[in-house]
């Protein structure tokens, strides 16, 4: 059973679709490759879901005013930014500032500020607390709620799994981990002294199950009594103990600037502002005292650290992807000799590869199966480099792994298990994929990425494989020789008209 009346919502997320649907996306920033339509139209659903809670809370209650918020981790603020056209007073909080911000205007209201759950960190004066993807804070805004007032209400729409202290742990294998995550936030609410609700939200995402907060299963002079009940729950939580390592040049390079002591120095973990710089930060907030709820959470940095193959050098990329190649080639090459079959498997260097050198190769693939080459494991793909290596790749873009998924034109990862990507399996599939595509009507076919991106990039097959592209120029996605090249699309900007 749903909490708000479904042809209500389907009316009311008409009305603000049309309201502010197009003019967000022709204003919305290009800082990502993400369709902004998943932005905004979901965040309008969740908006229209909130005002016609809160319209029916209102009903019920008898209230005139409309309710006040705070958005705890409000990310892009477009939320917060719909619910304050929509005449709710109220502001977002997020450690780190976005660049949509900046398009909204005064009437929104959204601070940059580290949240950190204390005693400095209460919101008594607003009605509602609002946990939109809250990640690390999920678990945290429950408690908020229970310890800013009696009156005081939370909304949350749970994603990333996280518990007071860290990851949030599976429990119970029988369910999915998405399940257990929503009944541990639930568990927290019911801890909190909340009558739990739970609801399924009509956005396109497949973590649409939100919880409600919005009644006590307590009387108000309990609370010292609810108080010591959180505690008591909090601490039985399990800890993480991160095995701590030295920080990357990147990372020291991007040290977050935050207060510190008296002065105004730097300070790369946002765990370390005390309470009472809190209190002199973010604005609105109140407590009875200065003492942190717990000392191993950890607020995310303020500044994002990017970490993708973008800082590499192109030739060090050229000799891991080469180097990890020529292995997969061999392990077929290894097969063969033990059917008995001779065979000299080399990676071409593409600076000495000329014309005739591919058309010999084509010439003679021909003759035998198109070499797909084997399997390796990453422990021993990992063993193949020095470890000064290995931790300049986990600095610059998260790990060998990681280079090795972003290089997908190449290779083909399941699990720990390396395979290089073979182009004549993924024909066979892609022809399908358009077959049952053009049996759907109605809609006007988008172009992808993909065919955005077509032939801006060299084919390492077509460059590097002693056999060339298993595909023929015409139908492979990637540039065969650097005659072929087409530059890479910009990101169109949308008029604001």
């Amino acid at each position: 059973q749903y909490l708000v009346p479904i042809d209500q919502y389907n009316v009311l997320y008409q009305q603000l679709k049309k309201k502010y649907g197009k003019k967000m996306i022709q204003i919305w920033p290009d800082v990502t490759t993400t369709d902004p339509e998943k932005f905004v139209y979901e965040d309008i659903a969740i908006a229209t879901y909130l005002l016609l809670l809160w319209e029916e809370e209102r009903r019920r209650l008898g209230l005139q005013q409309k309710q006040s918020f705070v958005d705890l981790g409000c990310g892009n603020g477009l939320l917060v930014h719909l619910l304050s056209q929509e005449g709710h007073p109220g502001k977002g909080i997020d450690v780190r500032k976005r660049t949509t911000w900046d398009i909204y205007g005064p009437d929104t209201v959204l601070q940059e500020e580290p949240i950190t759950p204390s005693d400095s960190c209460l919101f008594p004066d607003h009605d509602w607390l609002i946990g939109n993807h809250s990640d690390e804070l999920t678990p945290w805004i429950p408690v908020i709620a229970a310890r800013s007032s009696y009156s005081t209400r939370y909304f949350v729409l749970p994603c990333c799994p996280y518990d007071f202290h860290g990851k949030f742990a599976r429990t119970h294998t029988a369910n999915s981990h998405y399940r257990n995550y929503l009944d541990y936030v639930r568990q927290v609410g019911e801890a909190c002294g909340f009558t739990v609700e739970e609801d399924s939200l009509r956005i396109p995402s497949t973590k649409r199950i939100c919880q409600i907060g919005q009644s006590r299963c307590y009387l108000e002079h309990e609370k010292h009594k609810i108080d010591e009940q959180i505690k008591t729950f909090i601490s039985t939580r399990p800890r993480e103990h991160p095995r701590k390592s030295e920080k990357c040049q990147t990372e020291v390079k991007r040290a977050t600037e935050y207060p510190q002591g008296d002065g105004n120095t730097l300070c790369d973990d946002p765990s370390t502002v005390t309470p009472k710089q809190h209190m002199s930060r973010i604005e609105g907030t109140t407590g009875s005292g200065s003492a942190l709820w717990v000392e191993s959470f950890q607020p995310r940095n303020k500044v994002e650290v990017v970490r993708n193959c973008n800082r590499l050098e192109e030739r060090l990329k050229e000799k891991i992807v080469n180097t990890v190649g020529l292995a997969l080639l061999n392990q077929h090459s290894e097969e063969d000799e033990k059917d008995g079959e001779e065979t000299n498997i080399g990676c071409k260097k593409a600076i000495d590869v000329t014309v005739e050198d591919h058309l010999e190769g084509a010439k003679a693939a021909e003759e035998r199966p198109w070499n797909k080459g084997g399997s390796l494991h990453m422990s021993e793909v990992v063993s193949m480099f020095d470890k000064e290596l290995l931790q300049k790749l986990k600095c610059e873009c998260g790990g060998l792994k990681t280079l090795l998924k972003n290089k997908n034109q190449v290779f083909i990862l399941r699990g720990d298990s390396v395979k290089l990507h073979d182009w004549s399996v993924e024909e066979q599939i892609e022809e399908k994929h358009i077959t049952s595509t053009n049996r759907k009507k109605g809609k006007k076919k988008k172009k992808t990425d993909r065919e955005l991106r077509v032939k801006t990039s060299l084919c390492w097959f077509y460059m590097h494989h002693p056999d060339g592209c298993p595909r023929r120029a015409e139908d492979c996605y990637y540039a065969h020789g650097p005659g072929e090249l087409r530059d890479k699309p910009q990101a169109a900007k949308k008029s604001a008209s």
